[in-house]
């Protein structure tokens, strides 16, 4: 989180070279591809670190078992331009994208003693952003939507100490809740 915060004040100061996103169009129903450049620098402008994430989703990948999104992560060289590290980058990109979640809430969301998280979807990205909501308040209230009762149970066996309140409506996650993850 605390990393997460940093590369947000180092993006809001213009030390961060973020480029949008841009993949090739594919002709698969619920599927696309991206690519996403980065380019990382100190206080005196001088370069940290660049590198590119290339990701595909796949709606299909979900039936058949396996992640819907999947990415590789690049980092080379600031010095050489050689690439210095290929990373898988599932875990990397769900403990960024929670990260900067909580670190948006922490900004943005209402403040109260007891933070009540709205989560749409169980997969990994809800695993982590549960972990990270932990991480950032004390007795953060959950209220999960999910349709099916096999992840819904696989969701919980990973957290056994924890406030879950499950709902089937979605329009009462909405209502219920100070920050919405979908």
């Amino acid at each position: 989180i605390n990393i997460g915060e940093e590369g947000c004040r180092k993006k809001g100061l213009g030390l961060v070279s973020l480029t949008p996103k841009m993949g090739p169009k594919l002709n698969i129903d619920g599927a696309f591809a991206d690519s996403m450049p980065v380019a990382v620098f100190n206080k005196n402008e001088k370069l940290e670190t660049y590198g590119i994430k290339w990701l595909s989703a796949y709606k299909s990948n979900i039936k058949k078992g396996l992640p819907y999104i999947n990415s590789l992560i690049v980092l080379n060289s600031p010095e050489t331009g050689i690439p210095e590290a290929i990373l898988k980058g599932n875990w990397i990109t769900a403990i960024r994208t929670a990260a900067v979640s909580a670190v948006t809430s922490k900004y943005l969301a209402p403040k109260k003693k007891n933070i009540v998280i709205g989560i749409f979807g169980l997969g990994l990205q809800a695993y982590v952003h549960v972990l990270a909501f932990k991480a950032m308040y004390k007795n953060p209230k959950f209220v999960l939507f999910n349709h099916n009762e096999k992840t819904l149970k696989k969701f919980l066996s990973k957290f056994k100490n924890t406030d879950f309140q499950m709902e089937k409506n979605f329009h009462n996650v909405t209502k219920n809740s100070d920050v919405i993850l979908s």
